[in-house]
């Protein structure tokens, strides 16, 4: 691998393909700014998991990005958009059951004024 003080990102995925400890400077370069893109949508905890499943995923999917791209930013934010995106309509799915589930559990109380 050649000694370069700022390879471009395509370069680091291409080295990366022979080398898979080269994609940690990828991570490096980026995770900060996804993290923070994720966390300010669905919080830290959440969105702590979802930055590292970005850089997860990329990692298993870099063989298919087109190297002829030198920035990889928005590709890893489309990555991170795409989780964030499929965890807010998971908990809007599992709070619009949870709604259901406790409403059906309330006993109906009888209205006083009807008394």
């Amino acid at each position: 691998m050649p000694s370069l003080d700022a390879p471009t990102d395509s370069e680091i995925l291409r080295w990366s393909l022979r080398d898979p400890e080269t994609f940690a400077r990828l991570f490096d370069r980026y995770f900060p700014e996804i993290l923070s893109f994720c966390a300010r949508r669905v919080g830290f905890a959440h969105g702590e998991d979802l930055a590292l499943d970005t850089f997860c995923r990329a990692f298993a999917k870099r063989s298919t990005y087109d190297l002829a791209r030198p920035g990889a930013r928005p590709w890893l934010f489309a990555i991170a958009l795409n989780l964030v995106s499929s965890h807010l309509r998971s908990e809007g799915r599992r709070k619009s059951r949870d709604l259901r589930f406790f409403a059906a559990e309330i006993p109906s109380v009888p209205d006083p004024a009807e008394n």
